[in-house]
């Protein structure tokens, strides 16, 4: 199957984050999707996020999301994604991609999905049940690591 430019930028859109390095136009990309992202946007990344993890059969049963919410999403990432390149980061992202290829575009979207998670960790709600689990730990043995080293 010959996988087209567009294909291409779908894959790595798809992908969103990425181990590989970045290079000074790209880290201008990152600067910029964080700069152009709005509170709105982290949100949409936030729910497509959810969205596409709760297929994962570890977890499938504990989210009720349907193919119709799932397709709802996956519309405003897309259209989230194509106002920060096409839009906002215009001039950053072909710059980015003329230097770094796809690894810009995995790049940029890893730093958004960054920005929008630690977001999703600020919220009260959302912190506290993150640290739930810490009521079962063993808080001596804790100490007695810290005091053993």
């Amino acid at each position: 199957m010959k996988i087209t430019s567009t294909s291409s930028v779908l894959l790595a859109l798809a992908t969103l984050a990425s181990t590989a390095h970045a290079g000074v136009t790209s880290d201008d990309l990152n600067r910029c999707f964080i700069r152009a992202a709005t509170e709105a946007d982290q949100l949409v990344f936030i729910r497509w996020f959810v969205a596409a993890a709760s297929q994962h059969p570890a977890v499938k049963s504990l989210a009720a999301v349907n193919e119709a919410m799932r397709d709802s999403v996956q519309k405003d990432l897309a259209r989230v994604a194509q106002r920060l390149l096409t839009v906002d980061c215009r001039t950053e992202a072909e710059l980015a991609i003329k230097a770094d290829g796809r690894e810009a575009l995995q790049s940029s979207f890893g730093a958004f999905g960054q920005m929008a998670g630690a977001g999703l960790f600020s919220a009260p709600a959302v912190a506290s049940e993150a640290q739930g689990f810490l009521k079962y730990v063993d808080r001596e043995a804790l100490r007695a690591l810290m005091v053993d080293r």
